[in-house]
């Protein structure tokens, strides 16, 4: 249905997410906001993205299918606003 196929939609952009958040790179960026930079108005942070990534990931378990859209939903909201957060994205856990 269309919940199945909205839900399908989000999952290339999940992934474009998950890559650019875990690519140190991304915060030599100044304009790219994040709450864990060593220090404000500077690059560097004081974590590795990827390290964290990789345990939310690891402790969200595997990505729901298309075919669960609201489970597909919660896992990718907090996939995009872990905790500890990295403050590289808008909240948006109230709105899932």
């Amino acid at each position: 249905g269309e919940a199945e196929a909205l839900a399908e939609s989000i999952i290339p952009l999940l992934d474009r997410w998950l890559a650019l958040a875990s690519d140190g790179a991304t915060y030599a960026c100044l304009q790219v906001t994040a709450s864990a930079r060593v220090r404000h108005g500077e690059p560097g942070l004081s974590c590795d993205p990827r390290i964290r990534l990789e345990r939310v990931v690891a402790d969200l378990g595997a990505r729901p299918p298309p075919g669960r859209p609201a489970a597909l939903a919660l896992w990718g909201a907090a996939l995009i606003n872990p905790l500890p957060p990295l403050g590289v994205a808008t909240e948006v856990r109230g709105r899932v």
